[in-house]
């Protein structure tokens, strides 16, 4: 009889936690200035050293553009960015560049934008693969379309996650409002 009562005080005293998941560690960010060169245009923004830069030249319907990757394989997050000059066409790009699909299937949008409309910021909300979707431009010569991508290289296992990824999708959004701050269009084109 006493064995079981002990049994049964054992099992009262037992803690149990809640799931939760693993901390994330962020370095400090540090910023360096990086210059792209398309046709004949030159621009430069601040981009952290947590990620990986590359640029290519890329073509769809005939017509060419920049399109330059971020990327952070630590925590398999990045952006895909795509410059474009204008040529009297900025209603089309802004049209292109807004994606009715990925909106779709988000639990909902919040959209920012400064008072001249250079800058849109769309956030997705839900367990969604992009998190945002911005567009940088001067109205007159320039514009920047970029996306927020989790799960950035696919043959890493990634498990979209709108509570688990949410401290590193907020390390990684002030990486847009960095962009938009620190961008220099050039001006002799």
């Amino acid at each position: 009889m006493g064995f079981s009562l002990l049994g049964c005080l054992q099992k009262e005293n037992r803690k149990y936690l809640p799931k939760g998941y693993y901390r994330i560690q962020f370095d400090e960010k540090k910023y360096q200035t990086t210059h792209f060169n398309f046709k004949d245009s030159d621009f430069s923004f601040d981009i952290s050293k947590h990620f990986e830069i590359s640029s290519a030249n890329r073509e769809i319907d005939e017509e060419e553009y920049l399109e330059i990757t971020l990327n952070n394989s630590k925590h398999n997050f990045g952006f895909i960015i795509n410059y474009r000059k204008i040529k009297n066409n900025l209603e089309e790009l802004i049209e292109q560049a807004f994606n009715p699909q990925l909106i779709s299937i988000s639990d909902g949008v919040t959209l920012t934008k400064d008072e001249d409309e250079t800058l849109l910021i769309y956030e997705l909300k839900g367990n969604v693969a992009n998190p945002f979707i911005f567009q940088i431009t001067d109205k007159n010569k320039h514009f920047l379309y970029g996306m927020m991508y989790v799960c950035m290289e696919k043959n890493k296992k990634c498990n979209i996650n709108n509570d688990s990824l949410q401290p590193i999708v907020d390390f990684f959004e002030q990486d847009i409002y960095n962009i938009y701050e620190t961008i220099q269009w050039s001006n002799n084109n």
